[in-house]
């Protein structure tokens, strides 16, 4: 547990309460930021070693500095899975293998983002 909370940037967080791992967490995760809260299911998904991770704009409501802590997260935490990530800025998604452009539906592009970009 404790090296997923590390790997998410979390750890000093939880040892700075006094209960650590039984702090009480309020309903819908209240007494935590919304970027506290994405780093937490970053924790979690790590915990689940399940090699397959969706997101869906998980740094869309996030200030620059927790976006920069989610992005570090999923390049140093999360490389060898398979990351489904919903994103609308291109800079989201800069660092990934490979990018697939829907419009209305249908696969419009589907390319590393370097090609994507020089595409355009």
């Amino acid at each position: 547990i404790y090296a997923a909370l590390e790997a998410a940037h979390l750890r000093a967080l939880v040892d700075g309460t006094l209960e650590r791992l039984e702090a009480p967490v309020a309903e819908g995760g209240a007494n935590y930021s919304l970027g506290q809260r994405q780093l937490f299911c970053l924790a979690r998904a790590l915990l689940k070693n399940s090699r397959l991770l969706v997101l869906d704009e998980c740094t869309a409501s996030v200030d620059p500095e927790t976006d920069a802590l989610i992005r570090g997260v999923l390049a140093s935490a999360f490389g060898a899975y398979t990351v489904f990530n919903i994103a609308h800025r291109l800079d989201v998604v800069a660092g990934h293998d490979r990018v697939l452009v829907l419009d209305r539906g249908a696969v419009a592009e589907f390319d590393t983002p370097r090609n994507l970009l020089r595409a355009d």
